[in-house]
């Protein structure tokens, strides 16, 4: 459910507040796994056995719950500009937690065998601002701009053995910058700049702020044809942009990509 309320004090001006429920329904993995996640090897003396590392799954999982209160503010004029501006603040509770359980002793190997299982002993707050600017100055040319600052607060419950909250906090980047021009330097030639910016993320491995560019020129040879050539992530030749927290996605790096489009239209 969600609760909102508008007010405009002038025909240019908008100011609004909403109050929202929401709920995550616990995944089948999160209620039915069985199965072994990681497996260390030893490395005596300070590990002297290998341990295997096993997760299970809770029947009983809850839904996670969160309240969010969001204010805003928006000045407009016809289509030419556009600035948006809001704020929000969200209440988290029965997050979801991975609770270190029993260490088991095997024979025959050796072997130590560590139990993981999920819970909902997790609560936190997370508050932050968004930034928007459209802006047509000519009937070619278009500037869009965004950002975003966002700051998170997860905590366990007392007595929790949880080991993903820590990761959870740190894998949204804070800041978040977006800059697109689209400009027509003639009625039959379209060109596409986008720059974007992220800040560091710090969960299961460290990921360092970074900058990419994305660009496109494209040709309207006639009414059917259009001729493009893209460039994608031109600053780097590969960029990572996420690690799972839990390690059961591979990490992978976005590459560096140029094409060459053709569209027919009939």
């Amino acid at each position: 459910p969600s609760a909102r309320l508008l007010w405009q004090p002038k025909d240019k001006h908008a100011l609004w507040m909403a109050v929202s429920k929401a709920s995550r329904t616990p995944s089948r993995a999160e209620t039915s796994l069985l199965g072994h996640q990681e497996y260390v090897p030893a490395n005596p003396p300070t590990l002297p056995v290998p341990v295997l590392i096993t997760g299970i799954g809770n029947p009983k999982q809850k839904s996670e719950s969160l309240i969010a209160y969001e204010v805003g503010y928006r000045f407009h004029v016809a289509d030419q500009f556009s600035f948006d501006i809001s704020g929000f603040y969200n209440d988290y509770s029965d997050l979801r937690t991975i609770e270190a359980r029993q260490l088991n002793y095997a024979h025959l190997p050796a072997y130590l065998e560590q139990i993981y299982n999920f819970d909902n002993n997790g609560k936190g707050h997370s508050w932050g601002t968004e930034i928007a600017v459209d802006w047509r100055w000519t009937k070619n040319a278009r500037l869009q701009m965004a950002y975003s600052y966002l700051e998170m607060d997860l905590k366990k419950d007392y007595g929790s053995t949880d080991i993903s909250l820590d990761a959870a906090e740190k894998s949204s980047p804070k800041q978040q910058l977006s800059v697109r021009l689209d400009y027509d330097p003639a009625t039959n030639w379209e060109t596409d700049l986008w720059l974007r910016y992220t800040d560091d993320v710090y969960a299961s491995g460290d990921i360092s702020d970074y900058w990419t560019l994305d660009a496109r020129l494209a040709w309207l040879v006639n009414k059917k044809l259009t001729l493009s050539l893209v460039g994608q992530n031109i600053f780097d030749s590969s960029q990572m942009e996420y690690r799972d927290e839990l390690r059961m996605i591979e990490s992978t790096e976005v590459p560096r990509g140029f094409y060459a489009r053709a569209v027919w239209k009939f």
